[in-house]
């Protein structure tokens, strides 16, 4: 989990997530970007005031809720992301 006010923060999600591994991510008025790597399953469902969020659409498919990848279905491990934002910006890549 990452809480974080008036910030510019960069993370990268694990590489080998164990099960459906919950990730919390909320900032106030900041700048957040998330990088999931190559290979790993992810579900994303983002909430926001006037947070301005970009979640790339040719990785992260529309579903009810959210965004996923293609695998995330049928993968016993993965990352279900979510993400509070108040102000600012989020991006997922």
């Amino acid at each position: 989990s990452v809480k974080t006010g008036a910030s510019s923060t960069t993370l990268t999600l694990p590489a080998h997530p164990v099960g459906t591994s919950p990730v919390g991510i909320e900032g106030g008025a900041a700048s957040i970007e998330a990088k999931v790597p190559e290979g790993v399953e992810a579900f994303i469902r983002t909430e926001s005031g006037l947070a301005d969020s970009h979640v790339d659409p040719t990785r992260y498919l529309r579903v009810p809720g959210g965004r996923q990848t293609a695998g995330y279905a049928g993968a016993s491990d993965r990352l279900e992301i979510k993400v509070s934002m108040g102000l600012g910006a989020f991006k997922l890549s």
